[in-house]
This record gives C-alpha cells, structure tokens and sequence, in this order.
C-alpha cells in the first residue's frame, strides 16, 4: 500500500508541476504541430486556426487545444459571417477529430490531418454549426 501511495503521489505531482500555457506561448522547434495555420485556396473565405500544446493524456497521446476563426463571403457588400472554433482533442497517428451534437441537426465532426507542412480539415454537417456558409473545410499552411 505505501508503495503504491508513493506511485500515485508521484504521478500526481508530475502533472500538477506541468507547466500551463496563458496568451501567446513560445513554441519549440520540434513540435511540428503547435502554431497558427492559415488556409489558403479559398477566393472569398479565410480562415486560421491555432494550435496549443497541452499536457499530455492519460492514455500517453499529446493534447492540443484548437481554437480558429473563420470567414464567409469577405466580399459581401453587408460584410462577412463570422464563426469561431474551440475544442480540445488527442493527437493520434497525425490527426485531430472531434464531434458535438447540435439541436435538431445531425452531429457535427472535424478532422484534422497533418501532412508535412500543411494540414487538411475535413468537416461533416458543417452548415450552421458556426454562421451560415461559414466553414473551416480546406488546406491550411504554417502562418
């Protein structure tokens, strides 16, 4: 019992001493996927999205938290919608995924897939999960 209470406690005070992230952080040079992504292709939408770095799951997978804004019809004469994304989600074989279920509609998912430099999102049921028309769908680059 005492050895098991001194692994317990030891566990524990690792992941309370991890260091937590506020505002702007540094990021190192060898995590491929933390930073700011920005889409590219799309004639009258943009989009950005930004990766965090948290501690890492129970399961051993690196977490990150996914915040992004993005934009339809910027060439709209009464301006753009506007809609914003903020999850957090498990890293595994380079892809991020993560679902809700909205009020009378089908659940939203996101998948995110790191390809090099660049990544992929793929969204299903996306209309009006965010603004209407607006959707995080495409090819991003390292801002």
């Amino acid at each position: 019992m005492k050895q098991f209470r001194g692994e317990l406690l030891d566990a524990i005070s690792g992941q309370f001493s991890l260091r937590v992230h506020f505002g702007s952080v540094s990021l190192p040079e060898s995590d491929p996927y933390a930073g700011k992504f920005v889409r590219v292709g799309a004639q009258s939408d943009s989009a950005e999205v930004e990766f965090t770095p948290l501690s890492d799951s129970l399961d051993g997978y690196p977490r990150y938290a996914v915040t992004g804004v993005a934009l339809w019809g910027t060439q709209r004469a009464f301006g753009p919608n506007l809609g914003g994304l903020e999850f957090i989600a498990c890293l595994v074989d380079n892809e991020l995924a993560y679902s809700w279920e909205r009020e009378g509609a089908e659940p939203h998912t996101i998948l995110i897939r790191f390809d090099g430099t660049e990544l992929v999102i793929e969204e299903t049921n996306w209309v009006g999960a965010y603004g209407m028309n607006v959707t995080f769908n495409g090819k991003y680059q390292r801002a």
